[in-house]
């Protein structure tokens, strides 16, 4: 990495990029159902435009064709799936290049931006609407999503929810991941094959299947492999089968069905590094999702989904012995009916969720949460829209939570959109602080033998709350350009913060409650230069009063900024399609707290790649931070291929590096 003085100046070239000469990515073409595979496009009926939603092959060359099912615009939920106005400049930072989110860890791109502060609060994560496991030894130390948890090739996109976002069991400033479902027309199948920094390594299958205009399904097979950041204890290796089927039974109705599985044995040396490197996590994870959608009319529709997740944890030894076990299980089920009358646009819903953890040495923990959230949202007229959602649930831990939101949008000179929204959230209980009992040996440095004890805290430990206030505004003269920026305040109410004590080589650790606001700005900037060249930068800033919520913390980070740009030229010969892209980005720098704490220097990272595509085979060369090279003539380049299946298998993964 680049002396403090060059990223500094770094960080500052950025920043004036940003906000300087900047280019877009033109705006995809609006799709047409919830169920569908964006792998290179943007399902924008089924997501709002401020998530900031970015297709996961950021770099494919040729968009595919989604096939639609139900027309969801000509529905009453229609409201549900429309604009909300100014992207996230903090969600399009999940943009990426290399196949890795930038700024990782390790190799299997620990996306360590999303914790907006050291607390667990922070940002959620869900896969097809349900939590995915946490990050960290043991589930009380998380710091982080862990997005090794899934295959990329098993996503279709992912995204960043607007602040304002209000659902029956779920709150704005989501992470959430979906699962393809609906077959993309163009290249349905495919071969992926990577390499890259710190012996990274994957591949997946991909297949894809219509079997008539009414039935289509999918299934992807995937492996990784990487070794640690860390240089000792830390191996990942994983493999992931996900698939789906969607059908259509009748013109106003179609059904799906998502699966996942997921294993992995890795080193406990991510964050808590104090841990014996002997020590393996074999981690599991299994999804399953039905969902239908049935239209009586224009006006009246109901959704159901039912899912199950089941989340095993087992800690073992060389010798396959059991030093401990976690198992969390989930599963619900949530019914939206909406209906249309005159200018309102009514959505009920109702739901049970159910969160159950179980170990070796302790008693169960258990949650239900019954939900009831309803909605109208009023159209002004043809720009204008006033919507408001009110939710209540109770919890048998918590008891009552009551949550409100209300958002307004409007045109200004027809060539700028302003949105306020305000509102109160409930968040559930955190069970995870509720639940854990281990004992763990463990060598420090001095070589003495030491123990690290959990215990289950005290059941008065409040859940969090928050009120906030947002601001946003999109110029867009003409549709050539984009401008948003953004202001959000935000008054958070007991956090719950780990604090890790040590007497006599004995490490325990408890949550407490704290209370804390954040200010976030955001800005963005996008622009088509010409038909070849387009791109994108933004920067998102964290202010937190107070700063440190305990002596010697500090919430963080406290800068995202990032520029990018692709130019692509098609057919340069017959069927042969050429693409370089680039991307920069900076990070302040930031702590997190394990068991121990981690401090991370603030970092620029510049990444370039070449596309050659012939056909339907694409091919990538990837140098994954020039900074280092310019730097200290260091180089790290991989590269990968997508292809479809032919009779004969064959793959190519390489990657070099000094």
């Amino acid at each position: 990495m680049a002396s403090g003085k060059t990223i500094s100046l770094f960080a500052v070239i950025i920043l004036v990029i940003s906000f300087g000469v900047a280019f877009s990515q033109e705006a995809p073409e609006p799709m047409d159902s919830a169920y569908t595979d964006s792998l290179s496009v943007v399902d924008s009926t089924a997501l709002p435009d401020s998530t900031a939603a970015e297709s996961i092959d950021s770099l494919k060359i040729n968009a595919d064709k989604i096939n639609p099912l139900i027309f969801v615009p000509d529905t009453s939920l229609s409201q549900y799936y429309k604009s909300f106005i100014a992207a996230r400049s903090y969600g399009d930072y999940f943009r990426y290049m290399p196949g890795v989110l930038s700024l990782q860890h390790g190799a299997d791109g620990h996306p360590e931006m999303l914790v907006k502060s050291l607390l667990l609060g922070g940002c959620n994560v869900l896969y097809n609407g349900t939590p995915v496991f946490q990050q960290g030894y043991y589930i009380p130390f998380k710091t982080g999503a862990d997005l090794d948890a899934f295959m990329y090739e098993n996503v279709a996109r992912f995204y960043l929810t607007p602040v304002n976002n209000l659902d029956l069991f779920s709150q704005g400033e989501n992470l959430s991941l979906n699962g393809a479902v609906w077959t993309a027309s163009d290249n349905p199948s495919s071969i992926t094959v990577a390499g890259g920094p710190y012996g990274y390594h994957r591949s997946a299958w991909r297949f894809t299947r219509r079997f008539n205009e009414n039935l289509s399904g999918n299934l992807i097979i995937g492996f990784k492999k990487g070794s640690s950041y860390y240089q000792s204890g830390g191996g990942y290796n994983s493999f992931g089968v996900s698939g789906a089927f969607a059908a259509k039974p009748k013109p106003n109705a179609e059904i799906a069905y998502i699966f996942y599985d997921h294993k992995a044995n890795e080193g406990l040396i991510q964050f808590d590094r104090i841990i014996e490197p002997y020590l393996k996590l074999k981690r599991q994870v299994n999804f399953h999702q039905v969902s239908g959608r049935y239209m009586f009319d224009k006006e009246k529709e109901l959704a159901i989904k039912s899912y199950y997740q089941a989340n095993h944890n087992f800690i073992v030894d060389d010798a396959r012995t059991y030093c401990s076990r976690l198992k969390d299980y989930l599963s619900g089920t949530q019914a939206d009916y909406g209906i249309k009358k005159g200018d309102n646009n009514y959505k009920f819903s109702t739901g049970v969720g159910y969160h159950r953890l179980g170990g070796v040495n302790s008693n169960d923990s258990k949650m239900t949460t019954l939900g009831v959230a309803v909605s109208d949202s009023i159209d002004i007229d043809s720009l204008k829209y006033l919507k408001a959602t009110l939710r209540a649930r109770h919890n048998t831990i918590g008891g009552f939570y009551p949550a409100g939101t209300i958002v307004y949008s409007c045109p200004i000179n027809y060539v700028g959109i302003l949105a306020v929204s305000a509102g109160y959230y409930d968040f559930q209980p955190d069970i995870y602080s509720r639940y854990y009992n281990i004992s763990v040996p463990y060598t420090i440095s001095t070589g003495t033998i030491g123990n690290f004890y959990s215990y289950r805290p005290d059941e008065n430990l409040k859940s969090k709350k928050a009120v906030f206030a947002d601001v946003d505004f999109m110029y867009k003269p003409e549709r050539r350009f984009n401008i948003g920026v953004g202001f959000t305040l935000e008054r958070i109410f007991d956090d719950v913060l780990q604090v890790t004590s040590e007497s006599s080589f004995t490490f325990s650790t408890h949550p407490i409650n704290i209370n804390y606001n954040r200010v976030t700005l955001t800005g963005k900037v996008e622009y088509p230069l010409t038909k070849y060249y387009k791109g994108a930068s933004g920067v998102s800033l964290f202010i937190y009063d107070p700063s440190e919520p305990r002596a010697g913390m500090k919430h963080s980070p406290k800068a995202l900024a990032y520029t990018d740009g692709r130019i692509q030229v098609r057919n340069v010969l017959r069927d042969i399609d050429l693409a370089a892209a680039f991307q920069a980005r900076y990070i302040s720098a930031r702590e997190y707290f394990g068991l121990i704490r981690s401090s991370y220097e603030q970092a620029a990272n510049l990444d370039v790649s070449l596309v050659i595509r012939f056909g339907a085979v694409e091919f990538r060369v990837i140098e994954t931070n020039v900074f280092d090279f310019i730097g200290g003539n260091s180089y790290s380049i991989w590269g990968e291929y997508l292809m479809p299946p032919g009779n004969v298998w064959w793959q190519l993964t390489w990657d070099f590096s000094n």
